[in-house]
């Protein structure tokens, strides 16, 4: 489908009356904020200078200090753009909300979304068993693949991780055990762990 081109004095009433950012002109007239772009360039409307834009910061800081907004909420609200936000904050010393821990809003009650918070956590980058520095992976110590604390799990380069799981394997043989079996995920789409039987 090709775009028509709006006429003038719409991009200019959009923009420069109603100051709507580029990205809001796209987004009601079914065009990215590039192509909103080219059209200004090719209309000779020139784009606003960030310092011109009434961003008070009494008001930047009710937004994102008190109410809690994010960055892309309060560019939404003042119809301007994220760098424009970004720019504001930094020139008014607002500083930036933490995201670690209870802060982050991907936080699950001090569980880990993924084991690579421990690489990040404890950057060891040897293998605990031999001290290799090559072919690291990360061992689960209760074989639970699900299991992401860090006390849980350790750095092994692959051929000790290898053994580790062969010698539980013989282990539990010798006792008259069942084996254990890995909880890994398989494939691409397993996103949550088994349900207990």
């Amino acid at each position: 489908m090709i775009l028509k081109r709006p006429a003038k004095d719409v991009l200019i009433h959009m923009y420069c009356d109603q100051h709507m950012t580029q990205e809001a002109i796209g987004d009601s007239l079914g065009a990215n904020r590039y192509t909103v772009r080219e059209w200004m360039k090719f209309y000779k409307i020139k784009a606003r200078i960030t310092n011109q834009l009434d961003i008070d910061e009494t008001t930047l800081r009710d937004l994102y200090e008190i109410q809690g907004k994010t960055q892309e909420e309060i560019a939404r609200i003042l119809q301007v753009s994220l760098r424009s936000v970004r720019r504001r904050m930094h020139a008014f010393n607002i500083q930036h909300r933490p995201h670690s821990g209870k802060d982050n809003p991907n936080y699950k009650h001090g569980k880990s979304a993924g084991i690579y918070t421990y690489r990040r956590a404890k950057p060891i980058e040897t293998c605990a068993r031999c001290g290799a520095t090559q072919n690291l992976c990360i061992h689960h110590l209760d074989f639970d693949h699900y299991h992401n604390h860090p006390d849980n799990l350790q750095i092994l380069c692959v051929s000790c991780h290898r053994s580790v799981h062969k010698q539980a394997y013989w282990d539990a043989i010798k006792q008259g055990k069942t084996p254990p079996k890995s909880n890994a995920p398989v494939g691409w789409y397993r996103s949550k762990p088994p349900t207990a039987p």
